[in-house]
């Protein structure tokens, strides 16, 4: 069944709007034919309805946090911490990072847990000879016994493949996933066991952060994206029993794993995946985020990478939703939710197209004072939207201790709107590729741009970047 087809019930319910308008204007209006501006004037308000009604449920998600503050502080990281149970494998992906993977490997090497219950399983592939070598410097240095270079020379390229491998050569309870940038926290193990531990759960996403606000225009963008994922719409999908992981900072027991198969390595998106297939089977799956324990990663280097990212989400997120698993979720809530989420990226497109049209038939037919005035609507959440992003950021610097540069609120509203148009660029980019079938891997490149002075967690200050 093609993606067209999938998407039959949409097109069902736009019809069926119409066409009740228009049995409303035959039964009130004397069975007068409707004309071309009866049709635009009804394609026009159910349009609106729909962007408005999308418009109010995202604005819900990215404050579900503070219209739920005990549900957020229940969610936080235990305050009082319990005596190790579970031994953790860190499985940690990397290519084309010698850049980075050194300070990773140190970071998460020195993560404060009992040695003989940890391991660090380091995935490199055999060509990389870059990386490679970069990460066995720095084991030399370590000296550990329970870090080990795990050499991937099979297909496809790509992480979920290296995940596959770390998993088959995985000796402990609970496999940890953590990218090749990543600066966790040194309690992070105890943190995830002792909610394994009280709450009974199978799997645990703790927050992760992009810190370097700085960087760029597009960055603050970035970083607020991640800021009310993990801090708070995330939270939400928990709630409702469907959680669509992150790529790191995910914490598994490993007897879920391999009841699931493992990754899925035909998907560009595993890490989303395997959160839907394994809230499909059963699985608890808990959501613990606390501003001082969260990962802290960087944003992409340039505009071009942060497009190929998003594409790369953008195209994964729709092999999940062409797939169809998710309507073997129990509830139809969840399958509600999770088919939203994973056209989210279209719908934004699909404002941007049609947005210009209905304002031009709106100039050109004339639609009436009430539908005139109510043709706003969207515009006033969209500025909604502005203004949240700009407290949010106000925000997001008090929990991490940084700063708000004066400057940061007029650079928000200068950069709202291109920064829209980017992720559209990068959601029909994602479709372009999918339709021509290029499934090819692409790579974000990191700098180490979180990683101030060396500092990481314990200077607090990742943003100042000066």
């Amino acid at each position: 069944m093609s993606l067209l087809e999938r998407k039959i019930n949409i097109w069902t319910l736009t019809l069926a709007g119409l066409a009740v308008y228009l049995a409303g204007r035959l039964m009130w209006g004397g069975m007068i034919v409707a004309t071309m501006r009866d049709l635009v004037i009804a394609g026009f308000a159910i349009v609106t309805v729909l962007i408005s009604a999308q418009a109010f449920f995202f604005l819900y998600l990215i404050l579900y946090a503070w219209n739920e503050p005990d549900t957020i502080e229940k969610n936080k990281s235990p305050k009082r911490l319990i005596e190790p149970r579970f031994s953790f494998t860190a499985l940690l992906p990397a290519r084309h990072e010698e850049a980075v993977i050194g300070e990773t490997i140190a970071a998460i090497a020195n993560i404060d847990y009992p040695e003989e219950m940890k391991e660090l399983l380091v995935l490199v592939r055999g060509d990389d000879r870059e990386t490679l070598e970069a990460a066995q410097r720095v084991m030399d240095t370590l000296g550990r016994e329970n870090i080990k270079l795990v050499v991937v020379n099979d297909t496809p390229v790509n992480k979920p493949n290296q995940l596959n491998w770390g998993l088959y050569r995985a000796k402990n309870e609970v496999v940890a996933i953590f990218d090749a940038e990543d600066q966790p926290h040194p309690d992070i193990y105890k943190i995830v066991n002792t909610v394994m531990v009280r709450e009974g759960t199978d799997v645990v996403q703790s927050g992760v952060q992009l810190v370097n606000y700085r960087s760029s225009w597009f960055a603050a963008f970035n970083v607020l994206e991640y800021y009310f994922w993990f801090k708070s719409a995330l939270h939400f999908f928990a709630r409702q029993g469907v959680v669509p992981l992150g790529g790191n900072t995910v914490f598994f027991k490993r007897v879920w794993l391999n009841r699931a198969g493992g990754w899925d390595e035909k998907c560009l998106t595993e890490d989303a995946e395997i959160g839907i297939r394994l809230s499909k089977m059963g699985a608890r799956i808990a959501v613990v985020y606390d501003e001082e324990h969260a990962t802290a990663e960087e944003t992409p280097v340039t505009l071009s990478a942060l497009v190929r990212q998003r594409t790369r989400w953008n195209m994964g997120f729709l092999q999940v939703l062409g797939r169809g698993e998710w309507k073997g979720l129990p509830k139809w809530n969840q399958r509600i939710l999770t088919g939203y989420l994973l056209v989210l990226p279209e719908i934004l497109v699909g404002v941007l197209l049609v947005a210009p049209i209905l304002a031009w038939a709106g100039a050109v037919y004339g639609l009436g004072i009430p539908l005139a005035m109510f043709s706003y609507v969207p515009l006033g959440l969209l500025i909604m939207q502005l203004v949240v992003a700009v407290t949010g950021m106000w925000q997001f610097t008090r929990d991490y201790k940084l700063i708000f540069p004066w400057w940061m609120g007029p650079m928000l509203v200068a950069g709202f709107w291109p920064y829209i148009v980017i992720l559209a660029i990068g959601a029909l980019r994602a479709v372009w590729r999918l339709v021509v079938g290029n499934l090819m891997w692409e790579k974000t490149t990191h700098v180490n741009a979180h990683r101030v002075d060396g500092l990481g967690y314990a200077g607090v200050r990742y943003g100042e970047m000066g």
